[in-house]
């Protein structure tokens, strides 16, 4: 995977250095103004923030030096030919670009073509969000959904067609995680239920549970649902419902993240450390990101 320049941090000339060599001078003056000169006691002193300011500097300027040496180098061969299917405006690959249509099929997971344990892991945050709508509307529930972004998951307030003014329940949903959903979420849910006076909870997660997690909702009332009973949910619907919920978890990029901030859909990028992560594709305009999950394929960055 190739790392981005337009990832990394800009390199910054000797004009920034301006305000602390003004700094050093005032230091200065401050110390001699006084008495019109350096006085004997803080001629030593004095000589040794010189010579720390002096050195401190001289550092900076050999740091930016070889930053800006990098930054000029001749690139690759591999580098100018990537560089031709690229938007010099963004930095991200052009639409008719062979790198575009050649890595699209190869990045994704193969679309499943029914309901198996392997599909919940690989949806993203937002189809995840709307599966669960499209499930509970099934059972016959008004849906007004309350998203909290990749990670926080979405709160669905459930409502009868009678009473469509007030909510009856609460479902907190958590899209796959790297570990089971503990204690906090639970607490966090029956805050919510308390605040608005719902008597009805239930906490969804792809994930599972910890056993202290599943212990304290039981105690206080609350239903939890983990990856085989979101399953068992949906296998649950007629043939005709579970076709329309893959279909709406499996629409578009389903195993592309999208981005919190403006709801694009993100791309794979490489950091200076090597780190794959995923990044917005409004960079620099947006700079949200989001870390790999471990059961998505790897994509390659393009």
């Amino acid at each position: 995977m190739a790392a981005y320049p337009f990832m990394d941090p800009p390199v910054r000339g000797h004009k920034e250095l301006i305000p602390q060599l003004v700094g050093v001078a005032v230091v200065a003056l401050l110390l001699v103004a006084p008495s019109g000169g350096v006085p004997a006691s803080l001629a030593i002193p004095t000589a040794m923030l010189a010579g720390a300011a002096l050195l401190a500097l001289a550092m900076r300027l050999m740091q930016r030096a070889r930053q800006r040496q990098a930054a000029v180098l001749p690139p690759r061969a591999a580098d100018t030919a990537r560089l031709q299917t690229i938007s010099p405006e963004s930095g991200l690959p052009l639409p008719d670009s062979p790198q575009t249509q050649a890595g699209a099929a190869a990045e994704g997971p193969q679309r499943p073509s029914a309901w198996g344990p392997d599909v919940l892991p690989m949806i993203e945050w937002r189809r995840f969000e709307a599966l669960m709508e499209m499930l509970f509307a099934q059972a016959g529930f008004l849906i007004r959904a309350q998203s909290h972004g990749a990670e926080g998951g979405v709160d669905l307030w459930l409502h009868l067609a009678r009473t469509p003014q007030t909510a009856v329940g609460v479902a907190h949903c958590h899209p796959w995680q790297s570990r089971p959903l503990g204690i906090e979420s639970i607490r966090s849910l029956i805050g919510s239920m308390r605040a608005v006076q719902v008597g009805r909870g239930q906490c969804v997660s792809v994930s599972g549970f910890t056993a202290e997690a599943r212990a304290f909702a039981n105690s206080q009332g609350v239903r939890t649902v983990d990856g085989q009973g979101i399953l068992e949910m949906i296998l649950a619907r007629s043939p005709a419902q579970q076709l329309d919920l893959l279909d709406t978890a499996l629409e578009g990029d389903f195993w592309r993240p999208s981005c919190v901030t403006c709801g694009d859909k993100m791309m794979m990028r490489t950091s200076q450390a090597g780190t794959s992560f995923w990044g917005c594709v409004n960079h620099p305009r947006c700079r949200a990101t989001q870390a790999v999950r471990t059961p998505l394929v790897r994509v390659r960055a393009a």
